[in-house]
């Protein structure tokens, strides 16, 4: 009656340990750590400048935006060009 057997368990092979972090993340704004940046180079600097660096992004992109009064813009738009065939 080997069909009343229960079958035999298969024990998965146990977990490997998980790679070793790196570094572990600036305990501080003002501590120096390295980085990459857009360009592929390593720099060293701290999580106050990146701070800094982007509220100076975010800041310079709202200078390039017009800015007009609440009434609107009262010129009339210029989309009629003349062209060669017209």
């Amino acid at each position: 009656m080997g069909f009343l057997k229960p079958k035999t368990i298969v024990m998965p092979q146990a977990a490997k340990e998980p790679p070793k972090s790196v570094k572990a993340p600036p305990s501080s704004i003002e501590e120096k750590f390295t980085r990459t940046n857009e360009d592929g180079e390593q720099v060293e600097t701290s999580a106050k400048e990146i701070a800094e660096e982007k509220i100076k992004r975010k800041k310079s992109g709202m200078t390039k935006t017009i800015l007009t009064s609440p009434m609107g813009v009262d010129e009339d738009a210029e989309i009629y060009k003349k062209s060669l065939l017209s």
